[in-house]
């Protein structure tokens, strides 16, 4: 409504001048022509900010998130931005603003076991609850985390299988982690987290030994200087390769996450 007197107001007076100068018919035309010219920039302009990378916007976006019936089904009784930074974002070719929220839901007190339930979350370029990765993790890296299940799920979305792996795959990355000291089975391969692209390479996160205590390991079966390794307390295979593929991806692109 604000917008509609608004643009009506600013037009009449754009009328009243015209029609000094010319006639009534003229002047009116004016008037009307202007006012939704107004009314149309300035509901585009009003529309444009409400969608720009704000702290502002992003705590709109998550906390609307939340409360869509899929996720808790009400708005948090707190959030706050507690991270901002513009990185590469995958498959987008660009780099764009990234929020991350910390929100809090409060028990009401009648129920002993009704404690204050939240966390952190992604609320910009998109929205997602970052279970799991609230306890332990750096805010980079709980988006490194992220983007490297979103190059995931892109690439199987293209056709990238982590379903077609054989034994005779596995078989040469399982002799170079044995010549690098890792105790391996040969059969890492049917329980771990590996993709295998179009063109053969196989990216993996398998859980081995290093003396004698449990790790994981990541990498690239056609570099095998990527191989690296990950703390299987803090990630465990499945983060492990998310971390993983997210330098990996920025690696693709010319960059490089700091692991």
């Amino acid at each position: 409504m604000f917008l509609i007197v608004l643009s009506l107001a600013l037009g009449l007076v754009v009328g009243l001048i015209v029609w000094l100068f010319t006639n009534l018919l003229t002047g009116l035309i004016v008037w009307l022509v202007t006012a939704v010219v107004l009314f149309v920039s300035l509901l585009a302009l009003g529309i444009y900010f409400s969608m720009a990378p704000t702290p502002e916007n992003a705590v709109i976006e998550f906390t609307n998130w939340l409360e869509s019936p899929f996720e808790y089904g009400e708005k948090p009784d707190s959030c706050e931005v507690v991270f901002h930074e513009k990185l590469p974002w995958p498959m987008s070719g660009a780099e764009k603003d990234v929020f991350l929220c910390r929100y809090e839901y409060e028990g009401d007190g009648e129920d002993a076991d009704d404690e204050i339930d939240g966390g952190i979350g992604l609320a910009w370029p998109t929205c997602w609850t970052l279970i799991g990765l609230d306890q332990g993790f750096t805010f980079d890296e709980m988006v490194s985390c992220y983007r490297g299940w979103y190059v995931l799920a892109s690439k199987q979305k293209a056709g990238w299988s982590p379903d077609e792996l054989t034994r005779d795959d596995w078989a040469p990355i399982a002799a170079h982690l044995q010549k690098q000291g890792f105790e391996v089975t040969g059969d890492e391969y049917s329980s771990s987290q590996i993709m295998k692209t179009p063109e053969g390479a196989i990216l993996f996160a398998v859980q081995v030994v290093k003396d004698g205590k449990p790790t994981v390991v990541v990498g690239d079966s056609t570099d095998f200087s990527t191989i690296e390794t990950r703390d299987i307390e803090k990630f465990g295979v499945p983060v492990a390769h998310y971390h993983w593929l997210d330098s990996w991806w920025l690696n693709s692109i010319g960059l490089r996450n700091g692991g």
